[in-house]
């Protein structure tokens, strides 16, 4: 009984560890937006990608009682947003929601090593337009139950594998310099959004998945319940 605790004690150690958190501001250059797209007219498609590339400051933080690391990083994406509905959430503001897939990546500015990366399988994007249903404010890009790769690097500052689930979330303000930017209408209805350039900040959490202690440890929590 003691030893089936003591095992039960490690593994449930072992899951709880901390994830890590990612992110950056959209205050490296003011003058400078993070990110642009265009429509796809063929496919209706809203493509939305990087400056080529973006210059960003990603802030790694183990969450381990250990230092912030910073890195000048240059950051690529590239998703695919495809219309789904729009929704009055209040007077006179609409939220309009769009399928995403795609890519984000984030390379080391000054060596170009390659630091993570997080690849998004139908997740969810929402824009805001206040004051009229056809003028989008903002934006928010988010998915959860993501897949990252991590490098090197980034794996050795939080001691996670190669591959680890997680979240994230892009800001989007200042859509066309404050003008905002234009749906799309197709006899009457969204197919996606006009041009546009937006400034951008972002935030992600890593989690850790089970290593091989982990699995080690529940190896023997089913053997002895066997010889039980």
């Amino acid at each position: 009984m003691i030893t089936r605790l003591t095992m039960l004690g490690a593994l449930l150690a072992i899951g709880t560890a901390n994830a890590a958190t990612i992110s950056f501001a959209a205050d490296v250059d003011p003058t400078q937006p993070s990110l642009l797209s265009q429509f796809d007219a063929v496919n209706t498609v809203t493509n939305v990608t990087d400056m080529g590339p973006t210059f960003t400051m990603l802030l790694v933080d183990p969450q381990d009682g250990g230092p912030v690391s910073a890195f000048n990083a240059n950051l690529t994406v590239d998703f695919d947003l495809v219309y789904q509905s729009t929704v009055e959430t209040g007077p006179g503001v609409f939220a309009h929601y769009f399928s995403l897939n795609g890519i984000f990546e984030f390379f080391d500015a000054d060596t170009n090593d390659f630091l993570l990366r997080g690849v998004i399988t139908d997740s969810v994007a929402a824009m805001v337009a206040l004051g009229t249903s056809t003028i989008i404010q903002s934006g928010f890009i988010s998915g959860f139950e993501i897949e990252y790769e991590l490098g090197s690097i980034i794996s050795g500052i939080t001691g996670f594998g190669q591959f680890s689930p997680g979240d994230f979330g892009f800001t989007l303000t200042d859509l066309n310099q404050g003008d905002g930017a234009v749906l799309l209408l197709e006899n009457g209805v969204v197919v996606g959004i006009d041009a546009f350039d937006a400034r951008a900040s972002f935030s992600g959490t890593i989690i850790p998945t089970p290593g091989a202690i982990a699995l080690f440890a529940m190896t023997g929590l089913i053997s002895i319940r066997r010889r039980r």
